[in-house]
Parts: structure tokens; C-alpha cells; sequence
């Protein structure tokens, strides 16, 4: 079989993988991250294995690179974007709230450092500057209790 590609030097072949896996940044799939890994091994496997060709490289990296693909990228994906739900400070209620009118003289209630529509509204008497017991937030409103 006639050599199209010269064997690629082992430093080309770790730039080429550095290259990829500085690229996996933009793309977050880990594919090119696995595959610059496989040009990385294979680069250094030149250094104990004598490759006939460019070509025979390449193909190597390619089907190292699928290899770690389908072996490894569910199980990176679940490592690193498993994300367990935040419990937000904003959303813990029991606090006291204060009740405030809006331009519109609209209520609502102060809470946490952000003000909330009012849940059950029509339920309550309020008036400006009142002290409420925030019970719940959901959908942007509070439900509330007057103390």
C-alpha cells in the first residue's frame, strides 16, 4: 500500500489532542475531549509502536477517540452535569414578610430581599407596613398569614 501521509510526529499528534479537548470548551459534549485524549495516547503509543503511515495514525486515533466515545461520554455527562436541585435562601418560608402597596396600590409583600405577589389575598385584610408570616412561594406568589 502506497504511504499517502508520513508517520506524524508524536509532538503534532499531543498539539493536535490539546487542540481538541481546548475546543471541547465551546461545545460541552465531551466528544472532542475524548477524542484529543485518543490523539494524545496515540502520539505517545508512537513512541513504543513503529506506525506505517500517517494514515494507520489516524485511523488509530479515530477509533480510540469512538471507543472512549461510546464507552465513557454518558458516564462523564452524569458525573460533571449531575446537578442536585438548590435550595434557594429565598425560598425558605416561616420568616416574617412585610406587606407594601404598590403605585398601583396593589399588595404585596415584602420577603427576602424581593417582593412577591400575594397568594390568597382575597382571604386577608391588609394594610401598608403590616407584618405577615410568609408560609409558601410558588409561581412568583406568597401565601401569607397575618400575625
Amino acid at each position: 500500500m502506497e504511504q499517502m501521509i508520513s508517520v506524524i510526529p508524536l509532538w503534532i499528534m499531543i498539539t493536535i489532542g490539546v487542540l481538541l479537548m481546548a475546543a471541547e470548551m465551546l461545545t460541552m459534549s465531551f466528544v472532542l475531549a475524548l477524542f484529543g485524549l485518543a490523539f494524545i495516547l496515540t502520539g505517545i503509543s508512537g513512541q513504543f509502536i513503529e506506525f506505517s503511515s500517517g494514515e494507520t495514525q489516524l485511523i488509530t486515533a479515530f477509533v480510540i477517540g469512538l471507543i472512549l466515545t461510546l464507552l465513557l461520554r454518558k458516564t462523564l455527562q452524569e458525573r460533571i452535569y449531575h446537578s442536585k436541585e438548590l435550595e434557594m435562601e429565598t425560598l425558605i418560608t416561616g420568616d416574617e414578610g412585610e406587606v407594601i402597596t404598590t403605585g398601583d396600590g396593589e399588595f404585596r409583600v415584602a420577603y427576602k430581599g424581593t417582593t412577591w405577589g400575594i397568594e390568597n389575598l382575597e382571604e386577608l385584610e391588609l394594610e401598608n407596613g403590616m407584618k405577615v408570616l410568609v408560609q409558601g412561594l410558588e409561581n412568583n406568589k406568597a401565601k401569607i398569614q397575618t400575625k
